[in-house]
């Protein structure tokens, strides 16, 4: 008995099948459809039944033209794991080749088969090299939505297999539909929307995961994650995570990141609303509050840089487009500006707060943002303290000052116990922070230039800076070593008048 079937639990079980792109030719569908035949998908049990394998095999013939496979996995923890889903597509691939040969696909060959070939591609394919772990919205998005995720019931029948004419009980899943915002952690929310609109599908190709923006003359736009914005993405989209902290240079994603995964939570229906933020710090002087017109004449030019990358998202490059969308779920109330020196005191409940230029608010500021959670919320604050703040008088950036806390192990490792030992059990998690580099910077190379210049100079001011310390501190020391002190009564007068003599050191 497989280890899957001695832990397949009584109660019903999430599963997600996912499509496999890659996979997607016609020698595939061709073979998909050679394994519908006869009884022989009862030759894709050997992959359930390895004890190696985290998920099962099965060919989608919905449309009896067009078969192609799906893997399933087990999700109750809300993610899929990359290596499992890179060792199917390899396995796959394999034993096509093999039937293309002329071998005779039935289950004692493919037993035999999926033990050999992963031997293999353990020795070819490190860990590292295969991938992590990602969220099942993710895989979701990287099927285009083509993913089921369903309960099963467990049933056994009978099968035959055409090659070797025996009979196996086969145990067969009566799917149950179950939502996506519940298979990705958000149980029970489901909030609907009255304002239909889509987003640019994730598409996988030899580079990775991207979705595409067509720009205003036409030409296609991919957008690869980083790894680092992959972080960023996973930190939004985990249910834990009710804080997200991340300092990053112009140009490197985090406004277009953070739009995006707000708008794919809201057309999900894991969120009711979402929220945006921005400081009412102008570039070089003050905000004047007194300015004739209502909320939105005097703060909508704040909010406008947000709104645009929101209206770039719902229009699929297409700005213009995007803005009558975005307009659309402004009067609906699914997209609000927050307006945070109105809102003291305020919890927010099963919504999105994208907080964008946050190293222009104070920490008085930045810690009211921060503990502003309350069920199913996420507030995600970026910014960039290093080169882009502000913030006048003197005032320090309180998004830089929360992002050092909260990156601090030791300190959150001490605040753990402190809550651990009055009953409280929480996850540091809770508040993540992540650091963006020029490598993360997409939007054009002119602007990673600018960066690094500005960091080679900061080097260079820092390096001369230690230069000239150094040269101090050697001649103090040189002055402190060459100093003798003059015999007490060389240093007075001989009035005895107790002061100095001229010359006598203290009145240099």
């Amino acid at each position: 008995m497989s280890r899957r079937q001695k832990s397949e639990p009584s109660a019903p079980q999430k599963l997600v099948r996912l499509p496999i792109h890659s996979l997607n030719s016609k020698p595939v569908h061709d073979f998909a459809d050679y394994m519908t035949s006869n009884g022989r998908s009862t030759a894709l049990r050997a992959f359930q039944e390895n004890d190696d394998l985290d998920f099962t095999i099965h060919v989608n013939k919905k449309d009896p033209e067009n078969c192609f496979f799906e893997v399933e996995f087990d999700a109750i923890s809300g993610q899929i794991d990359t290596n499992q889903m890179r060792i199917a597509e390899l396995l796959l691939t394999q034993m096509r080749v093999k039937w293309e040969k002329g071998k005779k696909i039935n289950l004692a060959f493919t037993r035999e088969f999926v033990e050999t070939s992963l031997d293999d591609i353990k020795e070819h394919y490190s860990e590292e090299a295969l991938g992590d772990r990602i969220s099942v919205i993710f895989a979701s998005a990287a099927a285009n939505d083509n993913l089921s995720l369903k309960p099963f019931v467990a049933k056994e029948t009978l099968e035959e297999d055409a090659d070797d004419k025996t009979k196996h009980r086969i145990t067969t899943k009566k799917p149950e539909e179950i939502s996506l915002v519940e298979a990705a952690g958000y149980a029970g929310r489901g909030f609907q929307n009255s304002v239909h609109f889509s987003l640019a599908p994730w598409q996988k190709d030899d580079q990775g995961l991207f979705f595409a923006h067509i720009d205003e003359v036409g030409d296609e736009k991919r957008i690869y994650p980083t790894i680092n914005q992959q972080a960023y993405i996973d930190a939004m989209r985990d249910p834990e995570v009710k804080v997200v902290l991340v300092q990053a240079p112009s140009g490197s994603g985090k406004t277009l990141f953070g739009a995006r995964i707000g708008l794919e939570l809201l057309k999900a229906g894991a969120i009711k609303e979402l929220l945006t933020e921005r400081p009412t710090e102008t570039t070089g002087g003050n905000f004047n509050p007194y300015l004739k017109g209502g909320m939105d004449e005097k703060f909508g030019v704040f909010s406008a840089v947000l709104e645009e990358e929101i209206s770039l998202q719902l229009g699929h490059g297409n700005v213009d487009q995007g803005q009558k969308i975005l307009k659309q779920l402004k009067n609906a109330q699914k997209i609000k500006r927050y307006d945070q020196m109105y809102q003291r005191g305020d919890t927010l409940r099963h919504a999105f707060l994208l907080g964008d230029e946050m190293q222009n608010k104070d920490r008085v500021e930045i810690f009211h943002l921060m503990s502003r959670p309350g069920e199913g919320a996420k507030v995600v604050l970026i910014g960039d303290a290093e080169y882009q703040n502000d913030l006048q008088y003197g005032r320090m950036s309180g998004f830089m000052q929360a992002f050092n806390i909260f990156s601090n192990p030791d300190m959150a490792r001490e605040a753990t116990k402190r809550l651990k030992k009055i009953g409280v059990d929480i996850n540091p998690k809770t508040v993540t922070t992540l650091r963006f580099t020029s490598e993360d910077i997409k939007r054009d190379p002119h602007t990673a230039y600018i960066y690094e210049m500005n960091k080679l100079a900061d080097e260079m001011e820092a390096v001369m800076n230690a230069q000239e310390k150094a040269e101090r501190d050697a001649e103090r020391q040189a002055r402190r070593e060459g100093y003798q002190p003059a015999h007490p009564s060389e240093r007075y007068s001989q009035h005895g008048s107790g002061r100095p003599a001229p010359g006598a050191p203290g009145l240099d």
